[in-house]
Order: C-alpha cells, then structure tokens, then sequence
C-alpha cells in the first residue's frame, strides 16, 4: 500500500494577520489624512489667492470708477470749453467790429487833431501878443500904484531935508506905511485925548504944506491924482462915537493949520483935499499893547489916483489888443 504523503495547509497565526491589516489600514488612514490636508490647505491657498484676486478686482472697479469720474468731468469741461470758444468766437466778431469802427473813427479824430493843431498854434501866437499887452498893462497900471508911494517919498524927504528924520524924543516924523500912505504919529501933533494941534506939530504940518503944493505942481502928478485924504485914527480907548468925534476933529484941524500955513496951497489946490474920521475902525497896531495903540493913533494921507486915467489905460489896450482869431 503505497502511502501518500500529504501537505497540510496550517492557518497562519493570528498575531501575524491582524497587524499587518492594522498596518495597511493606518496606511490608508494616514494616506486619507495627507489627502484631507492637501485638499484644506489647497482650500486655503485657493480662498487666499480668490481673496487677492477679489482685492485686485475691487482695486480694479475703484480705479475704473475714478477714471469713469474723471471722464465725465473732463466731458464736462469739454462742454463748458465749447460753450466757451462759441462765446470768444462770438465776441472776437464784435470786437472785429468795434475795432473796424474805431479805426473809421481814428482817422476821422487824426484829421481833426490835425485842425485843432493848427488851431492850437494859432492861438498860441495870439495867447503870445496878447500876454505882451497884459504885462505892458500891469506894468502901467503898477507904475499908477507906484506913483502913490513916489509922491509920499518926495514928500517925506522934503520933511526930513528940512526937519530931520526924527524929533528930539527919538520919534520918526513921516512914515510911509505898507499900503503906501503916509502918516504921522499922534504924539508929534496933538495931546493925548486932544484935538488941537500942538505948537511942536506945526513946523512939521508947514512943511507938509510947502511939500504938497510943489508936488503938485508937477502936471504930470496933478493928472492922475483925484484926491488926497486927510484921515485920522485913534486907538480903542473910550466909545466909537466919541473916537469918530475926535478923529474927525483931528484930520480937520490938520488939513486947516496945513492950508493956513501955505495959502497957495489951498488957492491953487485946495480941491484936492478933503478930511475924514475913521475912529478906531482901521487899526494898524494891536490895541492890547501900547506899542500899537500909539500907532493906531496917526493922522494919515492918502491919494486916490482917478478912475478915469485908470480906465484910459486900460481902454488903450482893448483898442490896440488883437481881436481873437486876427493878426
């Protein structure tokens, strides 16, 4: 009998399967959870990177929406420049023509200047002559004025000639005053408050006389003068009416002790003269010293140079004076 020999399969220990299924299983396991891993930080590397692009886009429409902005603000502009450039246009016609008007004008205006340029000239040449013939007609109207002061002048150093300048108490005899009259202190010719003339006085008023009447009797002076004014003056002391009073009285007696002293004087010129008071009206001092008190208190004489000589004069220059537009 033959004998077989037999192969028995024997199961493989336990402690050996399980681990190595245990093994493969956390494997997998691990394998599964690497996979989880790369999937969730894919997850997160993808959310980061949509995050970026998503900023980008944002960044992307803001700018897109500032450049829209600026766009319709320039449209804008745009619009307002061509309403603009309409309204330059508009005005560079009308200053076109306003300046074409102008220029028409201009040269209406040159031809007018030019006419009033010669014009001009012309009444240049007459303003000339006839400044000429103002000046000569000051220079004889001032030699009328002048004549008042040389007649005092002559009168005055016929006084002094005679008398001296001053009295014995220091007094100027004749002063010729800045209006071109000649007058003579109070004290030299009456008391204070009196009207009558003094014996010191007299020999001064005699040679008045003598020098009046050999002044006038030059023609060429009696031909411009008028009058010659006795006036007398006082200071403000005492009321107005007593002070014309005693004013009045003063220019009188001085102008009758002058004719008395020199008979020919009054025969032959006696018309020249006249008296008048003037109070204390005309002062030529301040009353609040006694230094111009004492010179409001004065006889003075005064020539008025007549009218008429005055008006010859100057009604020689109408009739000799270029009529305006002549030669």
């Amino acid at each position: 009998m033959k004998s077989k020999s037999r192969r028995y399969y024997t199961k493989r220990d336990p402690e050996n399967f399980w681990p190595a299924f245990a093994d493969v299983m956390s494997t997998i396991a691990l394998v599964m959870l690497f996979l989880v891993m790369i999937v969730f930080v894919r997850n997160i590397i993808i959310s980061i990177d949509l995050d970026d692009e998503k900023n980008k886009l944002n960044a992307t429409q803001t700018k897109l929406e500032n450049q829209e902005a600026i766009l319709i603000q320039t449209q804008n502009e745009l619009e307002n420049r061509e309403e603009l450039l309409i309204l330059l246009e508009e005005n560079i016609d009308s200053l076109n023509e306003q300046y074409s008007k102008a220029e028409k004008e201009l040269g209406d205006k040159q031809q007018i200047i030019l006419i009033l340029a010669d014009q001009q000239q012309e009444l240049s040449g007459i303003i000339a002559v006839n400044t000429k013939e103002l000046n000569d007609l000051r220079i004889k109207l001032q030699s009328i004025a002048v004549l008042r002061a040389d007649i005092f002048e002559k009168v005055q150093t016929s006084i002094e000639a005679t008398l001296g300048e001053f009295n014995e108490a220091g007094e100027k005899l004749v002063v010729i005053g800045d209006n071109a009259n000649l007058y003579i202190t109070e004290s030299l010719v009456f008391d204070f408050a009196s009207a009558d003339v003094k014996q010191e006085g007299k020999s001064l008023l005699r040679e008045l006389a003598i020098a009046f009447e050999t002044i006038l009797d030059d023609p060429e002076v009696r031909s411009v003068i008028d009058s010659i004014s006795v006036e007398g003056h006082t200071d403000d002391v005492g009321s107005t009416d007593a002070n014309r009073v005693l004013s009045t009285e003063r220019s009188t007696n001085v102008l009758n002790y002058i004719m008395a002293s020199n008979p020919s004087l009054e025969e032959k010129y006696g018309s020249y003269f006249a008296a008048a008071g003037f109070s204390e009206l005309r002062p030529i001092g301040d009353n609040e010293t006694s230094e111009g008190s004492a010179k409001n208190r004065r006889i003075e004489f005064s020539i008025k140079i007549k009218d008429d000589n005055v008006q010859k004069i100057i009604d020689d220059y109408l009739e000799n004076a270029p009529a305006a537009g002549g030669s």
